[in-house]
């Protein structure tokens, strides 16, 4: 953000490439923020895909970023760009499908574990990561 205030739903820019998914609580980032989305007891789920960035909260909230014209993530084009919206709206649903994520308003300690393949769980034994 140009008032040099960290957005919490930053993900590291650089070079478009393959998609990138983060979710955080806001409790977890530090400092408080002045981000739009922005409320502490939320979480939040935001989801890149090339130039276009997609944020998420728990309480239903979205916003649209184009960062390649818009870096600091100060304008929210989804009312000019609906189709990006979709295009994006629609890929982060079918990454959380694949990928077995909770809804975001889902209560914490509710959603059932992932099965770990015995494989993976064997190495993170040998790891030290569990017993």
């Amino acid at each position: 953000m140009s008032d040099g205030i960290r957005n919490p739903f930053e993900i590291p820019s650089g070079p478009a490439g393959q998609p990138v998914l983060a979710e955080r609580y806001l409790s977890d980032m530090g400092p408080p923020t002045d981000a739009p989305l922005a409320q502490r007891e939320l979480r939040y789920r935001t989801y890149r895909s090339d130039n276009w960035k997609l944020a998420e909260t728990s309480d239903g909230r979205r916003r649209l970023y184009f960062l390649e014209d818009d870096p600091s993530e100060e304008r929210d084009p989804a009312a000019e760009r609906p189709e990006q919206l979709q295009r994006l709206t629609e890929e982060l649903r079918q990454w959380e499908q694949r990928l077995g994520l909770p809804a975001l308003d889902a209560a914490v300690g509710e959603v059932p574990a992932a099965e770990v393949d015995p494989a993976v769980q064997e190495r993170l034994r040998q790891l030290g990561y569990v017993e």
